[in-house]
């Protein structure tokens, strides 16, 4: 399976994990991230993972601070795995717990908007939940269009 994309998310993996010189090594093995001992053969980590489901999908760790291993990791969109991350930040919105892009993404506004209000002082639940101006968003629509 050399050149898949599964091959290719195992082998990165492994790189990230085990190789010192690798570029990544820091965020990964640097910081005590280990891969499981039966997956260092790809064999294993493909009956344990399945192939991946294409191009656009990652192998993601549940639990950005967790070893690579069967019960913490997942294929998953790209996009969304972009969201789990160390530097993401998260808010909370009537007591549920989200990245801000997904907020931005659920109440229609912009990351500009979201860091405007902070900016100006609002707080990040209010940033969020107001909608902005129907009024002003057609009129600055009109005018650059």
């Amino acid at each position: 399976m050399f050149g898949t994309p599964t091959y290719w998310s195992w082998s990165g993996m492994i790189q990230r994990c085990g190789n010192k010189n690798a570029e990544r090594y820091p965020d990964y093995g640097g910081r005590g991230i280990k891969v499981h001992p039966s997956w260092r053969g790809f064999n294993a980590f493909l009956a344990d993972m399945g192939p991946s489901p294409g191009k656009g999908w990652s192998l993601e760790r549940k639990d950005n601070n967790g070893n690579y291993c069967p019960r913490n990791c997942i294929w998953l969109p790209k996009t969304l795995q972009a969201r789990n991350k160390r530097t993401t930040r998260y808010a909370m919105v009537h007591g549920r717990r989200k990245s801000l892009s997904e907020w931005c993404e659920i109440f229609g506004i912009s990351g500009k908007t979201f860091r405007t209000r902070i900016r100006l002082g609002w707080d990040e639940q209010t940033s969020l939940i107001t909608p902005i101006d129907e009024k002003k968003r057609n009129h600055q629509a009109n005018a650059h269009g």
